[in-house]
């Protein structure tokens, strides 16, 4: 069966992605010779690779507000819904390490001139800043918006830590470093003791 436009489009972004969990940066050369589709086709399909990364980071935005989505349709308890939150969190980073490696990679690494515009958008008014504020807001019943958003501002800062550290972001172990150095319980732990703090009225 041919293989149509979309199909080929969302498999050269998928071996984009493997490729940014791997390596590091990519060139659309290099791309083309892993997919077996011409330079050509794929800029014409992507518009450059700058629109390639934009899709990228747009499939990550994507399946970032389906995780929260899961967690909002369940109508839980705030103390309920931050332990859901923490394991669908872990399960969402070792499950999409190229993601996190292609932003992180993007963040550090000055050969990779894209702005991340999605993501920003995300931290500042997007589905996930909003289950954020919400939890914190709802938790805490504080009525100072500025100390909510600051609250958010570090749950962000930390959750990103251990994940886009430059000396990670950049090697090719990535996805052996968060897997074996972040183990789950750590992370949970981590995550309990932030959400903890954040969460005192």
């Amino acid at each position: 069966m041919r293989e149509s436009i979309q199909e080929k489009k969302e498999r050269i972004r998928d071996a984009a992605i493997l490729m940014f969990a791997h390596k590091g940066n990519v060139t659309i050369r290099e791309i083309a010779k892993e997919t077996g589709v011409n330079v050509a086709s794929i800029n014409y399909y992507f518009g450059g690779k700058e629109n390639l990364l934009e899709e990228i980071e747009l499939a990550m935005v994507e399946k970032l507000h389906e995780f929260i989505f899961r967690i909002e349709v369940k109508v839980l308890s705030p103390s309920n819904a931050v332990k859901l939150f923490i394991e669908e969190a872990y399960d969402f980073i070792s499950e999409n390490p190229g993601f996190f490696k292609f932003v992180g990679g993007t963040v550090v690494d000055q050969n990779i001139p894209y702005s991340l515009k999605h993501i920003n958008q995300e931290i500042t008014n997007g589905p996930l800043k909003k289950f954020v504020y919400s939890l914190i807001e709802n938790t805490t019943k504080l009525k100072d918006e500025q100390e909510i958003e600051n609250r958010c501002m570090i749950f962000f800062a930390s959750l990103a830590m251990p994940v886009f550290q430059p000396q990670f972001s950049l090697k090719e172990g990535f996805i052996n470093y968060f897997l074996q150095v972040i183990k789950k319980e750590n992370f949970v732990s981590y995550m309990n003791s932030l959400m903890k703090m954040l969460m005192q009225p």
